[in-house]
């Protein structure tokens, strides 16, 4: 995906390559698109191998993630969490992984942490907290719900 201050979007690298083709010197073409050689000849790689495919933008995810926490383990820190609603440290002494890594696997899973979990039933609660200000009274005696004189060099902390 071209980005905001990409010298090439994916029709610049197809007038690039066109040039190049047409005979002009890779260096001139990388000059006129105001690029350098190393990226006019990486396009021109790109373009010899995947021909006009290959100067589209393609996602920069890897393919794979050869150090993730395998599935196993994935499913057995879950299980462990259902069954003993403990934290990441007791999970981790448990399943034999880091704290860390018990961490991101009940984060991936959208996992609640502990304070949201009702401590008898163990499903997620919902609270909900209305704050009100109540009035202040004045030093005079008079109903008020303006701040005291004495609380008037303090910053608003609420």
């Amino acid at each position: 995906m071209s980005h905001r201050n990409d010298r090439l979007t994916p029709y610049g690298r197809r007038i690039l390559i066109e040039r190049v083709l047409a005979g002009g010197p890779v260096a001139h073409a990388a000059k006129e698109m105001g690029v350098s050689r190393t990226c006019a000849h990486r396009w021109l790689s790109r373009f010899r191998v995947h021909g006009w495919d290959g100067l589209e933008d393609h996602s920069s995810k890897p393919k794979s993630c050869p150090h993730a926490a395998p599935a196993k383990v994935v499913a057995e820190v879950l299980s462990q969490r259902m069954e003993h609603r403990e934290g990441p440290t007791d999970l981790a002494v448990r399943c034999g992984v880091s704290p860390r890594t018990v961490s991101r696997i009940l984060a991936r899973a959208g996992m609640p942490r502990l304070w949201e979990l009702d401590p008898v039933t163990g499903a997620r609660q919902i609270r909900h907290l209305t704050v009100q200000q109540s009035p202040i009274p004045s030093p005079t005696g008079s109903p008020t719900t303006s701040k005291a004189p004495w609380h008037s060099s303090m910053p608003n902390t609420y």
